[in-house]
């Protein structure tokens, strides 16, 4: 296994077919990894650091519909007909806005693609964005 602050990586991987036999076990071979291929400290906080905001942006998600739902349940507990109106209207809320977020949609691919052929000149010229550091 990769540890921090060797050359390259060493990775083990099993045999193909094991005998089950009273033989023993053959050994381990170790394959070498180039330095290239190793991962940095930089690489995995990186991923790191991306995989936690995602799970920020899961938990914000998660604790919004809870409090949504807990809201309808006391809503239906105080006012139960409004409630029902409620969960019906935002059914039919969200069936009119279907149509809406394809056109959206279409739009952001529309000035995607304008986006692509105003800057293709410079493209071919050499030009690439600089990567913003935090």
């Amino acid at each position: 296994m990769w540890k921090p602050g060797e050359g390259a990586a060493t990775h083990t991987a099993a045999p193909k077919s094991v005998p089950r036999t009273g033989t023993t076990r053959p050994a381990r071979s170790t394959i070498e990894l180039p330095e290239r291929l190793a991962p940095t400290a930089e690489s995995l906080a990186a991923s790191m650091a991306a995989l936690d905001v995602h799970q920020k942006k899961a938990d914000r998600k998660t604790m919004k519909m809870l409090i949504l739902f807990v809201g309808w349940c006391i809503l239906f507990v105080l006012c139960w007909p409004v409630a029902l109106l409620a969960l019906i209207l935002f059914s039919v809320v969200w069936l009119l806005s279907i149509p809406l977020r394809l056109i959206g949609i279409t739009l952001e691919a529309v000035f995607a693609l304008f986006s692509a052929l105003l800057f293709l000149p410079a493209r071919l010229l050499g030009w690439r964005r600089r990567e913003v550091r935090a």
